[in-house]
């Protein structure tokens, strides 16, 4: 799996640098996905200046193409958090690849309703593992 507690920025540069490409199209209101409130309405959250706006990387996986998806929860700084999953083919991004973007107020709300049961369970074992 590869998942990592507060990875390092470096992994996340290449899926990051198509994400406001003009030329590419990865805008930020096309891959925020919303999330549903209490009332089952949804809301977006602010995302802010993602993913230059990131305080801390919580937990991910860097991946490579036409592998697995890059992953990563995040901590941004107007207090919210985020869950960014990014994958595409052998020939990258500019091609055929897919991102979300996924922002709650809470970061329980954000594992619970974001994350794929994979990503969820790696997540509760790394830091359940912190004694």
């Amino acid at each position: 799996m590869n998942f990592e507690k507060y990875p390092s920025k470096e992994a996340f540069e290449y899926p990051f640098s198509f994400i406001e490409d003009n030329a590419v199209g990865y805008y930020l209101k096309d891959i925020l996905v919303p999330l549903p409130t209490e009332g089952m309405k949804t809301v977006f959250e602010d995302p802010g200046n993602f993913p230059h706006n990131i305080q801390v990387y919580l937990f991910g996986r860097k991946r490579e193409n036409d592998v697995s998806d890059w992953d990563l929860l995040c901590l941004l700084d107007n207090g919210n958090y985020a869950y960014y999953t990014a994958g595409c083919d052998y020939t990258g991004f500019d091609c055929r690849g897919e991102m979300k973007l996924y922002v709650a107020k809470t970061l329980g709300k954000l594992v619970d309703m974001a994350m794929p049961q994979e990503v969820r369970d790696a997540f509760t074992n790394i830091f359940n593992d912190e004694g």
